[in-house]
């Protein structure tokens, strides 16, 4: 679909296309008089055409979907109807894919991936296999009847053949094709006459009157060798060949021996289960292929950097042994790779700086790094060695190993004592100044101290002995410094402190503060400049009005807070949150506002976590002021004091009320049945815990009700699944009106309920409970306009005569439930040992 082909010659070849694949698909197998097949691959074409082509091109899919629904039933407007349904079907998944941005690969390189693109096409075939079926319902040419059975089939015929057909176009379309190679081409062969094979046996093997699951999963070791030995798009392309090896088979044959009804709609889950598996293994590969690749090459850059590197890289053990050293050691040291291989470094360091040293692997060994190590080593010939080594902080750790990457600075160490022995005397007198101690004679620098390199940020003092001080001005402040210099010049005078812009020789730009002074000695005039940087000042105090910005402008809320939790200020965000004037908050205590929501016990805490650590962080329940509460991720920290302000603390609060509301309904939906809203198997589980461990210290009983319905199977095939979820839901209020609101009514699952009763005082209270739920269960039940009839075994166990922990007890009710169910049904049986 990237040609440059017109956009309705390609809508064209869309619609012819969708035309044919339809046609094809009809003719592999279809219920309804052909209106609904269990196999549709117009869908994936559609959807993959859009994906590759952009979503303008859905006209094409429009016109070959009412081409081909003309075709099937000649009426315009049903046909027009669901034309616009499958266009949408395609559309609105597209649609959301290209929002996803590059969090979606269209060619469906990684698991994610095809994940999002198996949602995306299930909500697409739901819209569109809705519309469909409203449409043929409304138009008379599918029964009432059969709406259920028909919705099923289309939609799983139209997501099945999104899942086989669309990743084909998808892989072919945006993954380069290999170049031909015999082997790929032999693998590629086998494994397709494997899966027609494979097809053919499951089909027209061995008579048999239902369709062979365990004959099914044979193809899946050829459908992962595939993924495995070719890729994604041969993996696919098999489950194709499979599907249609196997619809052929049934169109021409396999149908007649067999419930076609139900085999079909077997075969289509087993389709789309193997299409799933094979595309999340495709992609799985593929994308384990990529990383493999990437590694590949960051190990071949790495090692391309430690050969081309005039540093020395080497890696150590915990004791310090040469494991690995790249080629720089012999132009550092003057020996061979192999000669340091399995020393360690104090054998070739200096005998002064062994002690040093292996302080500094101590240190390392024990996860501090910080700082380089600058140790001697012998060369080869004997001379020292200067090194400044740092190491690395991935791999160095405790007891592991250690990576260091060691510079040759024996130059640059003989120039700093040489200047130490020439600047000593100077050096002294002015070292131990605080500022920056320029002496210039005719703007020329005679001398200057250590503070004086590091703020011009050179080596040191006598880089800038020599040069004129104009060039280290910047060029706004030329003519003002020279003013001023020249007015110095005249007579002795000092300048007071006075901002200045610094030109730096790496080329940065540096406010100082400087003042001058000029003075006589004999006939000479010097002047003596002080100076010291004011750019970290300078940015603390951009820092405070930025912090002051910030504060009124954040989105969450900032409480200034005195030691005693009494409010000292707050920002604009948090009187949105809370809704009150800042007049009623400030002097006010935070605990006010969450009177009734805390106790002493979590205040208690929270004070002791910010006298231990300094810190504090939770969840907070805080009072609006219209009454209604706001849950709060609160981060509370102490604010040291000084001789001006005293400590305090700080809090930013984030509203969370949403995502506990969430929480709350994720919970909801974990513990409970959807259906029936009864608590679930975990909450019965977590309750009869509980209940155990109560009754255990209280030696109070309890009793566990195992019910299992009569006869709910028949209404479930006879009704429809429909009917039967009615039913279960009757039979869950009618359980609930059988106990108290302290005991617990469960859904296990099926037809199969449970009750835990709390608090038996004797076995008769048992007996009722049991009784009563027969007798209501046994009443009949009105579903879709039908009245049906069940009835109940229940089985009972009582704690703790029946069991001494919760399985035992559960399995004994199972148990008891059983011998109901064999004593005639309908009734209730309590637990005995000869069970």
């Amino acid at each position: 679909m990237t040609t440059t082909w017109p956009q309705g010659m390609r809508m064209a070849i869309i619609a012819i296309a969708y035309l044919t694949s339809g046609l094809l698909g009809l003719s592999l197998g279809s219920i309804n008089n052909a209106q609904i097949s269990y196999l549709w691959p117009p869908s994936g074409i559609a959807i993959g055409c859009l994906l590759l082509g952009g979503r303008h091109l859905w006209p094409g899919v429009l016109l070959g979907s009412l081409a081909i629904n003309l075709w099937i039933s000649g009426n315009l407007f049903a046909s027009l109807m669901v034309a616009c349904g499958a266009t949408l079907e395609a559309w609105l998944p597209a649609l959301w894919l290209e929002r996803m941005g590059p969090r979606f690969d269209p060619g469906l390189g990684s698991p994610a991936s095809v994940v999002r693109f198996a949602v995306a096409a299930g909500i697409g075939c739901f819209i569109g296999t809705s519309i469909a079926i409203a449409t043929l319902l409304l138009w008379g040419l599918l029964p009432s009847a059969g709406m259920a059975n028909g919705w099923t089939t289309w939609f799983l015929g139209d997501f099945t053949g999104m899942l086989v057909i669309a990743p084909l176009l998808l892989s072919y379309g945006r993954v380069p094709l290999r170049q031909w190679r015999p082997a790929y081409w032999a693998d590629f062969v086998a494994s397709q006459l494997a899966v027609v094979a494979l097809s053919y046996v499951i089909t027209f093997g061995p008579v048999r009157s239902y369709f062979d699951v365990p004959m099914f999963f044979t193809l899946f070791p050829v459908l992962i060798w595939t993924g495995l030995r070719l890729g994604l798009r041969e993996s696919v392309l098999a489950v194709l060949v499979m599907a249609t090896s196997i619809c052929v088979a049934m169109a021409y044959g396999y149908q007649a021996s067999i419930d076609a009804e139900s085999s079909l709609r077997f075969f289509e889950v087993l389709l789309l289960f193997t299409s799933m598996s094979a595309l999340l293994l495709g992609a799985s590969l593929s994308e384990r292929s990529r990383l493999t690749a990437r590694l590949a090459a960051s190990e071949h850059r790495y090692r391309e950097l430690s050969e081309l590197s005039r540093d020395m890289i080497s890696r150590h053990d915990a004791n310090g042994t040469f494991l690995f050293v790249s080629p720089a050691c012999e132009l550092l040291l003057g020996y061979t790779q192999g000669q340091m291989l399995n020393h360690t470094l104090t054998e070739l360091c200096h005998a002064d700086d062994v002690s040093s040293l292996t302080r500094a692997l101590q240190h390392l060994r024990s996860g501090d790094l910080g700082g380089d190590i600058v140790f001697r080593m012998r060369h080869r010939k004997g001379h020292p060695v200067w090194l400044e080594a740092s190491a690395s902080r991935r791999l160095a750790g405790s007891g592991g190993e250690l990576v260091l990457v060691s510079r040759d600075i024996t130059q640059r160490k003989q120039a700093e004592l040489d200047l130490q022995l020439s600047e000593e005397r100077s050096r002294r007198l002015i070292e131990l100044m605080p500022e920056a101690v320029f002496l210039h004679k005719e703007q020329v620098f005679q001398s200057a101290n250590w503070r004086a390199a590091e703020l011009l940020e050179v080596l040191s003092p006598a880089v800038v002995i020599g040069h004129n001080c104009m060039e280290f001005i910047h060029a706004d402040y030329l003519p003002v410094t020279a003013q001023r210099l020249a007015e110095l010049n005249e007579s002795d005078q000092t300048v007071a402190w006075a901002e200045l812009m610094l030109h730096l020789p790496n080329g940065k730009d540096k406010l100082v503060e400087i003042s001058t002074s000029s003075f006589c000695v004999g006939a000479e005039r010097l002047m003596v400049s002080l100076a010291r940087d004011i750019s970290e000042r300078k940015a603390a105090e951009a820092q405070l009005r930025e912090a002051a910005k910030i504060y009124e402008v954040a989105l969450e809320g900032i409480v200034i807070l005195e030691v005693d939790g009494t409010i000292r200020s707050v920002n604009p965000a948090f009187l949105q949150l809370c809704g009150y004037p800042v007049r009623e908050l400030v002097g006010r205590s935070i605990r006010s506002l969450c009177e009734g929501l805390h106790d002493d016990v979590f205040f208690t805490a929270q004070t002791s976590s910010l006298a231990d650590t300094g810190r504090w962080q939770g969840e907070m329940s805080l009072r609006r002021a219209n009454g209604s509460i706001l849950n709060e991720l609160v981060s509370l920290s102490v604010l040291p004091g000084n001789d001006s302000v005293s400590a305090s603390y700080v809090a930013v609060l984030a509203d969370i009320t949403q995502l506990k509301e969430a929480e709350a309904e994720y919970r909801a939906k974990a513990n409970y049945d959807p259906l029936t809203k009864l608590p679930n198997r975990n909450l019965f589980q977590d309750r009869l815990n509980h209940l155990f461990l109560q009754s255990e210290r209280s030696g109070r009983h309890f009793a566990i009700l195992f019910i299992d319905l009569d006869g709910f199977k028949p209404v479930n095939d006879q009704f429809g699944h429909e009917a039967g979820d009615l039913l279960l839901k009757v039979v869950a209020g009618r359980l609930r009106d059988c106990v108290r609101k302290n005991d617990t009514v469960c859904r296990l699952g099926g037809d199969e309920f449970l009750m835990l009763l709390e608090d038996i005082v004797e076995p008769d209270m048992v007996k009722h409970t049991a009784a009563r739920a027969v007798d209501e269960l046994r009443l009949p039940i009105t579903v879709g306009g039908r009245q049906v009839n069940v009835s109940a075994s229940v089985g009972i166990a009582i704690y703790p005569e029946d069991g001494d922990n919760p399985a035992t007890l559960l399995a004994n009710a199972d148990a008891a439930m059983y011998l109901a169910k064999r004593g005639g049904k309908n009734r209730y049986a309590f637990f005995s040992t000869h069970l």
